[in-house]
């Protein structure tokens, strides 16, 4: 039950997905190397997955949308279910890294980012939030939601406020440790 292998004319660009909800509580249960077959089959080269939790990065001919949408659908037939696929270049990684909106010098395990694909679903979620959440913070930058949670993400308020308000829309977060390494994977640094 494999999609269509999808043909490559020039070098391509260099993308990192992140997948929703892959390998998280014993559920959706995905080897990174099925993940790397499935992508590979469709056709993208030089592929790489990061972790057990649906992080990869290649290389495509495509467009952003193109490959998130054949992955997406090489995915679901796989999996038999929906999966959401955030996809970013090198460059919007490099990007989201320089835009962290607090102190810099935090410890990164407090920092992370909600990868989303639509901005509007930022500016309405930005909107809805009107209450203090204590030390917590949130900043809204396009399709890239930051959170700055001193006592991690299982603990907070505020990161399970904004996963049940992004629940449906194919959001899905990182932590920062992910984020750099995907970054440093898409720019070629490791």
């Amino acid at each position: 039950m494999r999609s269509e292998s999808i043909s490559r004319d020039d070098e391509g660009t260099t993308y990192a997905l992140l997948l929703q909800g892959i390998n998280v509580g014993g559920h959706s249960l995905l080897p990174m190397a099925v993940l790397r077959d499935i992508l590979t089959g469709l056709g993208f080269s030089d592929v790489r997955t990061y972790l057990q939790s649906g992080n990869a990065v290649l290389t495509a001919s495509l467009t952003a949308t193109q490959v998130a949408g054949a992955a997406g659908k090489a995915l679901g037939e796989t999996l038999s279910r929906d999966v959401g696929v955030v996809v970013r270049t090198a460059d919007q990684l490099v990007g989201v890294v320089e835009g962290w909106p607090f102190d810099q010098a935090v410890n990164p395990t407090t920092k992370h980012v909600m990868f989303l694909r639509q901005a509007s679903d930022a500016e309405n979620l930005g909107r809805m939030l009107q209450e203090a959440m204590g030390p917590e913070q949130y900043g809204v930058s396009g399709t890239h939601i930051y959170l700055y949670l001193p006592g991690g993400m299982g603990r907070s308020k505020l990161g399970a406020w904004v996963t049940r308000r992004l629940a449906g829309t194919g959001a899905t977060a990182r932590n920062w440790n992910t984020v750099l390494a995907l970054r440093d994977m898409a720019s070629g640094r490791r």
